[in-house]
């Protein structure tokens, strides 16, 4: 979380996936952000653990966030 709470700084509003390997299967994940781009090396287990986790959000089966203690 950003130090100054601001939320909107990690809205993402756009994803990619690169292929950077064929064996092992492995690739580059990118969110944008307002602020910048932050990149992910994953693997063919890691893609699939992101789209369950996507599918469990789109169903509306996510938890929400932990509030801060401040």
């Amino acid at each position: 979380m950003p130090k100054n709470g601001d939320v909107e700084a990690l809205l993402a509003f756009d994803v990619g996936v690169t292929a950077l390997a064929d064996s092992p299967l492995l690739g580059s994940f990118t969110l944008m952000t307002r602020d910048g781009h932050y990149d992910f090396m994953i693997d063919e287990q890691m893609a699939n653990a992101i789209i369950q986790e996507v599918r469990t959000f789109l169903r509306g089966d996510s938890p929400p966030l932990p509030e801060e203690d401040e």
